[in-house]
């Protein structure tokens, strides 16, 4: 955890923001291991007296959520998972857990977001060898759409500045920042302070190694259980205004209006409550600020229930099960717990790649939005 982030972004205490409505700030209450900038192992304390909650500082990376006995059990998994084992001992552990272990899960998901954030910078040595001239020319175009999609729609922002549409000047967001690529985009292109807050713990720390090594290794899956090890360094120009803490982004550890812009790339489908989310972010989003959006509405009854889902269901429904004008309305500006105001839309091709012989291409719903000027309160939970 960079000191200068933990200065500008002043986390406050997730157990008073959402169960009492305070903004209580924490405090770093013990250093295991760091120095004047940066903590690696550590511990934050609420400072408020009667809270005194405690969040870990684990391999450089803030773990501020509500609910610690909740979320460190379901992240046990990322705590132990090491990437610094011989490619032949994952290969091994691999094949004892089998297709479909949480072992094999975590592998897959990597591998698909890391090709996705970095496999535009790979080195020709560890390109893949074509199977075909489809697969070659796959690759060439499909590998860093993320980084694709965000630069086109902050482009977009740039071209509506004269209404005050443009991220920043001032902290900057990267909400489910998965393995961290916006977030030093972002950081290249405004030179301000960005915090890459996701709940993935496993990714988090694949970004956080990027930051503090310069390093990116992860496992490619080929096909079936079987990977190849890429490793290689990554350099970024901007990388010292770049951090990466573990939050919930429908409990956001910050207070109101406390951050100048906000990226969420495909974030909307992943999280339990879609509408909390853009009560969140519209909550800590300064007057007059942006957010950039992505979406392809690809919902999961295991990541956002049914009843959650912005669209997708309910074809009776006045839009047919459409998800795009319920979203137009949330972002209507109308909603008083929600005062995000739609400027732009788009929509964008985003690949990713599931093993060598397979790739899933989305057609991202891409918005931009501003926060009103005055934010109306939250409507009173009968």
């Amino acid at each position: 955890m960079k000191l200068s982030h933990f200065q500008t972004f002043a986390p406050v205490c997730p157990v008073c923001r959402t169960q009492r409505g305070s903004d209580n700030a924490l405090v770093i209450a013990n250093v295991f291991d760091g120095d004047d900038q940066v903590i690696q192992h550590g511990m934050l304390h609420c400072s408020e007296a009667s809270c005194q909650h405690e969040y870990p500082i684990i391999d450089g990376i803030p773990i501020i959520v509500e609910s610690l006995r909740t979320y460190l059990p379901q992240q046990l998994a990322d705590l132990l998972y090491r990437t610094d084992l011989p490619a032949d001992t994952l290969s091994l552990i691999g094949d004892c857990c089998g297709p479909g272990s949480e072992f094999d899960a975590k592998r897959q998901q990597l591998s698909t977001y890391c090709w996705d954030h970095y496999g535009d910078l790979l080195p020709v040595d560890l390109r893949e060898p074509p199977h075909s001239a489809f697969v070659s020319q796959t690759d060439q175009e499909c590998s860093g759409s993320m980084t694709r999609v965000l630069h086109a729609a902050l482009d977009r922002c740039s071209e509506t500045i004269a209404s005050g549409a443009d991220l920043g000047p001032g902290p900057l967001l990267d909400v489910g920042c998965s393995v961290g690529r916006a977030a030093f985009e972002l950081a290249a292109r405004y030179q301000q302070p960005v915090l890459g807050i996701d709940i993935n713990l496993g990714m988090l720390r694949i970004a956080a190694k990027i930051l503090r090594d310069g390093l990116v290794r992860y496992d490619r899956r080929r096909v079936g259980m079987v990977y190849d090890r890429i490793e290689h360094e990554l350099k970024f120009s901007a990388a010292e205004f770049v951090d990466f803490w573990a939050c919930d982004a429908q409990a956001l550890p910050f207070a109101e209006n406390s951050v100048a812009g906000i990226c969420g790339m495909n974030i909307l489908d992943s999280i339990h409550s879609p509408t909390q989310l853009l009560f969140e972010i519209s909550r800590v989003l300064q007057p007059n600020s942006s957010v950039v959006l992505s979406c392809p509405y690809d919902w999961t009854p295991s990541a956002t229930t049914v009843e959650q889902w912005i669209g997708g269901h309910s074809q009776r429904s006045v839009d047919g099960g459409a998800a795009e004008p319920m979203l137009r309305r949330l972002l209507s500006g109308t909603e008083p717990s929600i005062p995000l105001k739609l400027i732009d839309e788009q929509n964008l091709p985003w690949h990713l790649r599931l093993h060598s012989r397979s790739r899933v291409t989305y057609d991202c719903h891409v918005t931009l939005s501003q926060k009103l000027a005055e934010r109306q309160p939250a409507p009173t939970v009968q």
